[in-house]
């Protein structure tokens, strides 16, 4: 089977959830034999990652790739050529949100199988489709630090209440990991003493200098799905305060603590509560990404056969 892909990116181009949940289905289509080339719209293709094969690459706006003959086309819903509309074959959407340009790639290309990262996007899309929550791999040593993280610090709707945590709890140290798209906050003047930022880290290096450091995760997000990051911070132990979304309520049932992203008083007695109990709050993360990662096998090999179904 030949399948081909058309996404906006794709790593190491860019390391955003939505490519790198996609780059995992795909490779495990590889796995199973089958021949996958990607078709991108930004970068400097050709590349390859991890075994995929990758083309395309930028075009003035308004122009699209022709896309090459397969069998089944996977497209991001939000993000997608042109020449999406016209593939004659069997369609796959992925999508990662349920913003308008979501709804308006499933209207308009009428997919065949929908995926999705989470049930409430499935009820929120109301399209029907196959969940498939992203992927999470157990570390074989758990890490973690001191400081309080947030990653992708854009400043409309990542960063949240960050820096006024910096400013009123100076005995906590902060780390602020620099995201790969948006334009990103940082205060004016220098950095204050309890602070440290750095550039977006490549996910094989966030065990080393991202969870090393970290003793909570924060995600304030105005909108979120899901979030990766939160089920990686899990993964090593890492307790995740966060707004109570629901794509992140389904992430952390029963063990997220919860602040409201206008409240920043919720944050600071949020966080003091988990650093005054942090193996408490740590066990109990661990437990649930145990059940995430078995979760995404299962579901990630049902996606593949559902793919194939559609061949045949």
């Amino acid at each position: 089977m030949r399948v081909v892909a058309s996404l906006l990116s794709y790593p190491p181009h860019r390391f955003i959830g939505s490519e790198l949940m996609t780059h995992s289905l795909l490779k495990r289509l590889a796995s199973r034999g089958h021949e996958v080339e990607v078709v991108v719209r930004e970068g400097d293709a050709p590349w390859s990652w991890e075994g995929i094969t990758v083309t395309g690459g930028s075009l003035p706006r308004g122009k699209f790739h022709t896309l090459p003959a397969g069998d089944v086309l996977v497209y991001h819903a939000e993000f997608y050529e042109g020449s999406v509309e016209g593939w004659s074959g069997p369609k796959v959407a992925v999508c990662h949100n349920s913003r308008v340009g979501v709804q308006m790639g499933l209207y308009n290309v009428r997919p065949h199988l929908v995926t999705v990262n989470s049930t409430t996007m499935l009820k929120e899309l109301r399209a029907g489709g196959l969940v498939v929550h992203p992927p999470l791999s157990l570390p074989a040593e758990p890490r973690h630090g001191s400081r309080v993280t947030i990653i992708n610090m854009e400043q409309t709707s990542k960063i949240g209440p960050f820096w006024d945590l910096v400013k009123m709890m100076p005995d906590v140290d902060f780390l602020g990991v620099k995201g790969g798209y948006g334009k990103q906050s940082r205060p004016r003047g220098r950095l204050p003493r309890n602070v440290k930022v750095i550039e977006q880290v490549r996910p094989d290096a966030m065990a080393e200098q991202v969870w090393a450091e970290t003793a909570v995760l924060m995600v304030p997000s105005a909108t979120e799905s899901w979030s990766m990051v939160a089920s990686e911070a899990m993964s090593h132990g890492i307790p995740v305060i966060a707004q109570p979304l629901p794509g992140l309520i389904e992430n952390m049932q029963g063990v997220g603590t919860w602040a409201l992203r206008d409240q920043t008083h919720t944050w600071v007695q949020g966080i003091r509560t988990i650093l005054g109990a942090w193996d408490e709050f740590s066990g109990v993360a661990l437990q649930r990404a145990q059940v995430q990662a078995e979760r995404h096998e299962a579901e990630a090999e049902a996606w593949c056969d559902a793919v194939e179904a559609l061949c045949r």
